[in-house]
């Protein structure tokens, strides 16, 4: 049995640990990644909402992690030729609600850069993608 001190140490190394691993992933530079949106759940029910966030990863599955946060609707994300940039559509809303209005924007995967590349005042700019 472990006393309450070499318990508290096997926690902050797991912390230490964890810290490392995801700093690791921020500078990993992605060899064929692909970039999806998935829905996000409620944390105080645990209930699917119906809220779109964009995730990049490797085609393999590994080094997920999530590009977009916040109050927006981010939906139908494709990648410049670059493979750095993505294009996706930005509805201003936490659920896909098309009449709120959107804009196609273009994120950099890695830096976390954002510029809208078009907006049209009362017009929702969907389905983005790249040929």
């Amino acid at each position: 049995m472990f006393s309450s001190n070499a318990r508290l140490v096997s926690v902050a190394l797991f912390v230490c640990i964890g810290a490392l691993a995801a700093g690791d992933l921020a500078s990993y530079h992605y060899r064929d990644p692909i970039v999806f949106c998935r829905a996000q759940k409620d944390p105080a029910t645990g209930m699917v909402l119906f809220a779109s966030k964009l995730w990049v990863m490797e085609i393999d599955g590994s080094r997920a992690r999530q590009l977009t946060t916040g109050i927006t609707y981010d939906d139908h994300p494709s990648f410049y030729s670059d493979r750095e940039h993505v294009l996706y559509s930005e509805i201003p809303v936490n659920e896909f609600r098309p009449g709120a209005g959107a804009r196609l924007i273009r994120l950099d995967i890695y830096t976390g850069a954002k510029e809208a590349v078009a907006a049209e005042p009362g017009c929702a700019l969907h389905h983005a993608s790249i040929s």
